[in-house]
């Protein structure tokens, strides 16, 4: 006969299902910052709810189980979380943690406040549930409030707290709020077990429906990712790295500059063969990223010989970790969890194995119920490749494989918003994907395609730019027409990042505008044909004039006037041609423009008449 706690897991979907249909009235509510109305609801919360630590298995059974595990070496004495994810280590200093992180993701919901011990997250203490207030206020109003509501709570455990520390008398004499701290801590013999506490609290918001939107966000990729960790020999669980690192978001980025599912910084990315230029970032490219992650977690594990070191190593450094062992010769993340406190080894690090552990065990549990990760995945992810032998903007490219154009970005996510708008071109020797049954489609318009028709850059799409004094990211987007969000994308700043004179950043590069730190600058022809080279601001030589024969004589070349127009709104080509006299085919070939599409404080070059 199986064991209760095995019991447990093969009921445990189906209970948690049923428990979870009624979660409106399944945790206490917060009424004010008493506490009475918590304490006393606490009483009616489910077993799994309360405050406290997730109880053991204690029966025979459990008993006569550990005991074998103990003579052979096996797990069998683990907690059920860690039963449901038997592929990773689950050391024994770890169980609290990863039993709260997987309450965290499979009962507690959005509207369900936990607050709980920071350095240890396995002792929860009070539950508020915020669904009535949720029904009464909406937005910002309820924002506020809510976080009002939780900073009282927790001023108002410390209080107990600080009483507790003080009281010597007979625990039964205690109110019923302060008796429940009294009992929560019991099995903690340190005399300062309460006053330790004060200032160490922390509010952990339920992540159930975070999980629900995650998988059913990242179930088109995971068949393929789980082929390819498979493939590699990595544990299944690892596959959901993406859960707790971008929540399956192709277009995440993280105030560290992490960027896509996998979150990978700029140099993790470079070193793990993915691009990072003006034209994409491979790193929001779920496929390309997913052979990086594979690889980066193969060498942490390589370097640190356990899986639970190796995930941490992935969220913390793998020097970092390395460098937290030997401070303490430490051998396992149990020894660091409880002997390593020193910045930057934090809450997040400390804690990243056990929410990893925690969203798995809670996946696996809530099968059956809305969890939807294991559908097949939709015909609009099954694609074929192409090897572009030519640069071709992204709207033709799109066009010849007819596919819509979300179904078409979702294929090709690397790609910045200026590729994307045809501004830049997708260069040549680039992997495209197409849709699949459309690559004979998209060959045979490649065939018939009148490539002349395009006006094909001349320079390359990308130029630097060294920072002036005084300059900021919307002047240069004026100056290069373009926008502050694709600089920002081009050089991997976050928003309100400040430029630095002398650097150098990425720009687009526009055959009609001088780049200030160019060795040279093109002029445009003089009267003798020749063109006039002068040297730019950054350049070591003296400017020099090209001298051009006329009329069997040696003379100078005298430079045409230079005409500037800034478009007006309203203005089009054909206005701005008229008024100077030229034709419109002129003002696009001076401006290397692809059409007739211009916008308001554009820079024109005016070409003679």
């Amino acid at each position: 006969m199986p064991s209760p706690r095995k019991l447990l897991t093969l009921i445990l979907p189906c209970a948690l299902t049923a428990m979870l249909a009624g979660c409106a009235t399944a945790v206490g509510t917060y009424t004010g910052t008493s506490g009475t109305a918590a304490s006393a609801a606490a009483e009616s919360l489910r077993p799994e709810a309360r405050p406290g630590r997730r109880s053991r298995s204690n029966d025979a059974d459990a008993t006569a189980s550990a005991s074998a595990a103990a003579e052979t070496g096996s797990a069998e004495d683990r907690t059920a979380a860690c039963d449901l994810v038997p592929e990773l280590p689950c050391e024994a200093a770890m169980e609290d943690a990863i039993d709260f992180w997987w309450q965290v993701f499979a009962e507690f919901d959005r509207l369900d406040s936990v607050i709980h011990v920071r350095d240890d997250a396995g002792l929860t203490l009070e539950v508020l549930d915020f669904r009535a207030l949720r029904a009464e206020l909406s937005g910002e109003r309820f924002t506020a409030e809510r976080a009002a509501r939780e900073r009282e709570a927790i001023a108002a455990i410390e209080s107990r707290l600080a009483f507790l520390d003080q009281y010597s008398g007979d625990p039964d004499t205690l109110d019923a709020e302060h008796r429940h701290l009294h009992d929560l801590l019991a099995d903690d013999a340190a005399p300062d077990r309460y006053r330790r506490l004060i200032g160490g609290l922390r509010v952990q918001r339920g992540l159930r429906g975070y999980l629900v939107d995650a998988l059913k966000r990242g179930a088109p990729y995971l068949p393929h990712i789980e082929a390819e960790f498979e493939k590699a020999g990595l544990p299944k669980a690892l596959t959901r790295l993406p859960v707790i690192e971008s929540a399956f978001s192709s277009g995440a980025y993280s105030t560290a500059a992490a960027a896509g599912m996998w979150q990978f910084i700029p140099t993790s990315a470079r070193a793990y063969g993915m691009k990072i230029d003006g034209v994409q970032d491979q790193r929001r490219d779920p496929w390309r990223a997913t052979h990086a992650a594979i690889a980066h977690l193969r060498d942490d594990h390589a370097a640190l010989n356990d899986w639970a070191l190796a995930v941490t190593a992935y969220n913390h450094g793998r020097g970092g970790i390395q460098k937290a062992l030997r401070a303490i010769d430490g051998h396992t993340l149990g020894d660091l969890v409880q002997g390593y406190f020193r910045p930057p080894f934090g809450f997040e690090s400390r804690n990243y194995y056990a929410r990893l552990m925690g969203a798995v065990a809670a996946e696996r549990s809530l099968i059956g119920s809305d969890i939807t990760a294991h559908t097949e995945p939709p015909l609009m992810l099954r694609f074929e490749t192409i090897q572009l032998d030519r640069a071709v903007p992204y709207p033709t490219l799109r066009a010849f494989s007819g596919a819509a154009p979300d179904v078409f970005a979702a294929l090709n996510p690397a790609f910045h918003p200026a590729v994307v708008a045809g501004r830049i071109p997708v260069p040549a020797g680039h992997l495209l994907r197409v849709p699949d049954g459309t690559k004979a489609r998209f060959d045979e318009a490649w065939r018939q395609f009148d490539f002349a028709s395009l006006d094909p850059p001349k320079r390359t799409s990308v130029a630097r730019h060294q920072v002036r004094r005084g300059e900021t990211l919307g002047k240069l987007a004026r100056r290069y027409r373009t926008t502050v969000a694709d600089l920002r994308r081009l050089n991997d700043l976050q928003p309100g990042a400040a430029l630095v004179a002398g650097s150098r950043i990425r720009v687009p590069d526009r055959g009609d505008i001088a780049t200030p730190t160019a060795k040279t600058e093109m002029k445009p022809r003089g009267t003798g044909g020749k063109r006039v080279v002068v040297a730019g601001k950054g350049g070591d030589r003296k400017a020099k004039a090209v001298k051009a024969k006329a009329n069997g004589k040696a003379s100078k070349a005298k430079p045409a006037p230079v005409r500037r127009h800034r478009v007006r709104a309203g203005e089009t080509l054909g206005m701005i041609a008229q008024r100077y006299g030229v034709s419109i085919a002129a003002i696009r070939n001076v401006n290397r423009l692809n059409g007739n599409t211009i916008v308001p404080k554009q820079m024109l070059n005016i070409p003679s008449a």
